[in-house]
């Protein structure tokens, strides 16, 4: 009788720990467009539109602690450039991004598959994959991404 307890408190904690591991991860696709910035914890992109006759380098980032980086298209490449604290690193083999160097400064990411380690400004361990470059002015690029607690 003790043994039949003991095994169903022990599968009892198994599930409960692997709802947490299922909890504490999350995965989502994001299209970012020249200038858009890019809050990982919320899954979310917010691009905002140059007024008339205005510079488009004179656009605002939103304001916030959970926006991570934003995204510059430019004829030298395609970067993300972080905010509040965010910082990058390369992802080599099939390392975990909780071991990477990071550093704060921009990324330059250009090829499909293109794999990034991202330290959010929430400080969540996230991998960003770019899935589809833009294959035409103004379009969208797409990001798939893993965000871990």
């Amino acid at each position: 009788m003790a043994l039949r307890a003991t095994i169903g408190s022990v599968l009892f904690l198994l599930v409960l720990l692997i709802q947490g591991a299922l909890q504490a991860e999350q995965r989502g696709i994001l299209k970012v467009s020249d200038r858009c910035s890019v809050a990982l914890d919320e899954g979310t992109v917010q691009c905002v539109v140059p007024v008339a006759n205005e510079d488009a380098d004179s656009k605002q980032h939103p304001v916030g602690k959970n926006w991570d980086f934003w995204l510059q298209v430019s004829g030298k490449g395609v970067f993300l450039n972080p905010l509040n604290r965010t910082m990058f690193a390369k992802v080599t083999g099939e390392a975990s991004c909780h071991g990477a160097m990071y550093k704060r400064d921009r990324f330059r990411i250009d090829a499909a598959g293109v794999r990034v380690c991202v330290l959010t400004g929430q400080r969540k361990h996230a991998e960003l994959t770019l899935e589809s470059p833009a294959t035409s002015p103004g379009e969208p690029l797409v990001f798939s991404y893993i965000l871990r607690e």
